[in-house]
């Protein structure tokens, strides 16, 4: 099997548990709602498509489950992995890329030392609450941010994106934006999936699922039929990033007890 079945094609379930990737799905189900491996195999033997599986999980979610402590403490671990990666690299001006609530970039900035004027945090949402130390930039598709202009041309010595350039409908445009704005010598952080099958794919479509409709109350028909993602493997994403200028400093999968999504960490150069 080679297709890639999209969340509207409510096929994924049944494939994944039919392929080799079948206790990846059960633990990622399982780690991220605190639900058993026994509960996942009664809705799916119950389920005739992904929705009547995703319906039956939620019962047992709200009776059973919780949510994954990670994301408790993930603006720390952020930073962490942040300094781990850049090293003595001076951070004078930053700009994280897909902020959501802000609370990463937020943190972020207040290690460095930053504030307002030299640290921004950007999205296409409206929910940055936590802003005290981070400028907002809302983004609107195909425009220019308000700091793309002379005043901060060639300016930035770090950009990070935390598994959101996947999300992102106009990526070349902001790669045009993110060439311009970095200095010579800019580092550019992605932590990204290695989507380098349709299996992975399919996975991670199951991941943003669970995160959204889960744990984030999005209701489950919306997200089946309007969930966007334009997923790429390393490779992909090594050439997008040479295209705009900024070569590879190194690439690694992330140092996890189980990583069913691939995830891995990437740094950039602006040259």
């Amino acid at each position: 099997m080679s297709e890639y079945y999209r969340l509207n094609s409510l096929k994924q379930i049944k494939t994944l548990f039919n392929s080799k990737f079948r206790n990846d799905l059960i633990e990622l189900v399982g780690r991220r709602l605190r639900v058993s491996k026994d509960f996942i195999y009664e809705c799916y033997k119950d389920a005739d498509n992904d929705l009547d599986f995703y319906i039956g999980l939620m019962k047992g979610f709200k009776k059973y489950g919780g949510k994954d402590q990670a994301f408790e403490y993930r603006a720390k671990k952020r930073l962490n992995d942040v300094k781990n990666i850049i090293g003595e690299h001076e951070v004078f001006m930053y700009l994280d890329y897909g902020s959501d609530d802000c609370l990463i970039p937020n943190t972020i900035s207040k290690d460095y030392g930053l504030n307002k004027s030299s640290a921004f945090a950007s999205d296409i949402s409206d929910k940055c609450e936590y802003d005290s130390n981070v400028t907002f930039l809302k983004l609107v598709p195909f425009e220019h941010s308000h700091i793309y202009n002379k005043k901060y041309a060639e300016s930035f010595d770090l950009f990070s994106a935390f598994q959101s350039l996947h999300h992102v409908k106009d990526l070349d445009f902001r790669m045009e934006e993110f060439r311009d704005l970095a200095k010579k010598g800019c580092y550019f952080i992605i932590r990204e999936h290695d989507a380098s099958s349709v299996f992975i794919r399919m996975l991670i479509d199951v991941e943003h699922l669970l995160y959204e409709v889960f744990l984030e109350d999005r209701d489950l028909d919306d997200f089946i039929m309007n969930y966007y993602a334009l997923y790429f493997s390393k490779k992909e994403l090594v050439d997008l990033m040479e295209k705009y200028g900024f070569r590879l400093v190194f690439s690694e999968r992330m140092e996890l007890k189980k990583n069913p999504t691939k995830y891995y960490y990437s740094l950039f150069e602006r040259i």
